[in-house]
This record gives structure tokens, C-alpha cells and sequence, in this order.
């Protein structure tokens, strides 16, 4: 399990950011002994295809890697079912896997991370993830990363034989956490995010996500997931070409994180589960979330009510 993990790439119409994340993947030293699957989506409407067909022009011209695939997408399937589909088809034929999107950029030991870690922990069926993102803690320790239920998919890596159990079944989960309804709130971080909202919204098709499903998959089957005590990605994606986000949105001021230049890391031997990140989150969270951004949150729904 010591060969490196196919990297695979989403992307949409954002050939800025597109360029960012495939120049900052170069810069990690192994990139020239990676493989790529770039997963191009295709266009929604007239106006989005000349924005596609710039990107696709652009995918043309990249090399630098081991090996390059280009899927073009001939119909849209949106950024979830593009990415569980494209997950699904690398996993066929690989063990593992490393996901990025285009609107993240990486740091240049990203890659070094998340080999070390998909390498490592392949034989521990408790460990279901991998993620290269962390809200900024300030956590410290004897290692560079803890492992919790709490998944992160901003930069993130797994195994075929776990991503096999995932499910986009939101009737399914919306039972479970009902049935037991203090899970269900650990699983919204003590209530600080409503992950159950996204599943229920996910029902009701006023969304359309996919990283929720593997969330709570991978919490319904008490398995871990890997998190770095400093990011290794930031997220670019807070603009108008965002699906799910709003670029002036109050809670935005939670996900700013400083990056972590470490090109070397240091993993337990043991898996064992770190309780004490939910304290940690939670000090975090009442920190960030006061009344200066609650305020900005009726400020923000107020707008929102009358552009609407």
C-alpha cells in the first residue's frame, strides 16, 4: 500500500481557481509521481458552455503528473453527484483515493500528508477518512493529527473498501438520528452546525449534496476520521459561483484558517479516539460565534428576505 493515491480533481467553470489548485498540487514534490483524474462537469445552461469549454481547453494543455485523465461530463450532474460518481469510478480500480475540488489550494506538503496517512492506516477499519482541513483550533500535541468522528472534506482521501458502505439515503439517517437524538447532536457538533438540516433538506431537494451522506455514514458505523492539528488547505470557494455558499454569508469567519507549510509529519502507531476535540470545537465556535456575527446574521437574512 506504499504506491501513491490517484489524485482526483472537480471542477466546474472556475478556470481561475482551476489553475490555482493545479499549480499548487505541482508544487508537492510527488505530483510528478501521482496520477490524475480531472472529472469536468458539464454545462447547465447556453451560458455556462463557453465557461466549460475554457476550462476543458485548459485541461488540455496540463501535464506535469504521472498520468492525466479527463472525464468530461456530457450532461450536468451538479458538484455531489459529480463527485460520488467520479470517487465511485477511481475506487473501481484503485485502493485509495486523494479528492480535491477547484476552489481549494494547497499547501506543498499536502500530498506528503495524505499518502502518509492513506498508507499507514489502510489495515485500521476504524479509520474511514482522511482530511488535510481542520477548523483553527490552535490544538497541539505529540502528533500532527487526532482522529474524531468529525469529518472535514475540504482536501481529503479514503479507501475503497470504505467508501463501498457510502449512501446518499437521507431517509435512512434522518431515522437514525431521531431514534437517538444526543447522537444527533454530537453529530451537529453540539449543535453549532445543523448537519441534520442538510440531510432533511437534501429530502426535500432544496439542496443537492453528497459530503453529509459520507459524514454520517462514517458516524453511524463509529468510525474515525483523521484531522491535521494545522490545515493543510485553504478554501477559496466563498464567491458567486459557489453552490452552496454566499461569499458575504456571517458564519464564513469560522472557516478562515491559517496553512500549515510542514513538508514532514508525525502519526501514532495507535488509533484512538480524541473525546476532548468536541470541547475544543465548542470553545472554538463560542469564540467565533458572538454577538457581533449574530448580528451580522439578521443583517444577512434581512438582505437576503428583500433581494429575495
Amino acid at each position: 500500500m506504499n504506491h501513491l493515491a490517484p489524485i482526483a480533481i472537480f471542477t466546474y467553470i472556475r478556470l481561475r481557481k482551476l489553475k490555482k489548485i493545479i499549480n499548487s498540487l505541482k508544487k508537492n514534490r510527488i505530483s510528478t509521481k501521482s496520477e490524475i483524474f480531472i472529472f469536468s462537469d458539464g454545462a447547465k445552461n447556453k451560458f455556462d458552455l463557453n465557461k466549460v469549454n475554457r476550462v476543458r481547453k485548459y485541461l488540455k494543455t496540463i501535464n506535469g503528473f504521472k498520468k492525466k485523465n479527463l472525464i468530461f461530463r456530457k450532461k450536468n450532474l451538479g458538484n455531489g453527484d459529480n463527485i460520488i460518481n467520479g470517487v465511485t469510478e477511481v475506487l473501481k480500480k484503485n485502493k485509495k483515493i486523494i479528492v480535491v475540488e477547484d476552489d481549494l489550494e494547497i499547501k506543498i506538503g499536502f500530498l506528503t500528508f495524505m499518502n502518509a496517512c492513506l498508507n499507514k492506516y489502510y489495515l485500521d477499519k476504524k479509520v474511514w477518512h482522511v482530511g488535510a482541513w481542520n477548523f483553527d483550533l490552535n490544538k497541539r500535541g505529540d502528533y500532527d493529527i487526532f482522529f474524531s468522528k468529525i469529518m472535514n472534506c475540504w482536501g481529503w482521501g479514503t479507501w475503497a473498501n470504505r467508501w463501498i458502505f457510502f449512501k446518499k439515503n437521507p431517509d435512512m439517517f434522518i431515522k437514525y438520528f431521531d431514534r437517538f437524538p444526543a447522537k444527533k447532536k454530537i453529530f451537529n457538533l453540539n449543535n453549532r452546525i445543523n448537519y441534520y438540516n442538510q440531510l432533511k433538506r437534501n429530502k426535500n431537494k432544496t439542496i443537492n449534496t453528497w459530503a453529509v451522506f459520507w459524514y454520517a455514514q462514517i458516524f453511524k458505523n463509529n468510525g474515525l476520521c483523521i484531522s491535521p492539528n494545522l490545515s493543510l488547505v485553504n478554501n477559496n470557494g466563498f464567491d458567486k459561483d459557489s453552490t452552496h455558499s454566499h461569499p458575504n454569508f456571517f458564519l464564513n469567519n469560522i472557516y478562515k484558517t491559517n496553512i500549515s507549510n510542514k513538508k514532514s509529519f508525525k502519526l501514532p502507531d495507535k488509533v484512538i479516539e480524541d473525546y476532548n476535540c468536541y470541547n475544543v470545537t465548542e470553545n472554538f465556535f463560542k469564540k467565533k460565534i458572538n454577538y457581533i456575527t449574530k448580528f451580522q446574521n439578521l443583517i444577512h437574512k434581512f438582505i437576503k428576505k428583500f433581494i429575495a
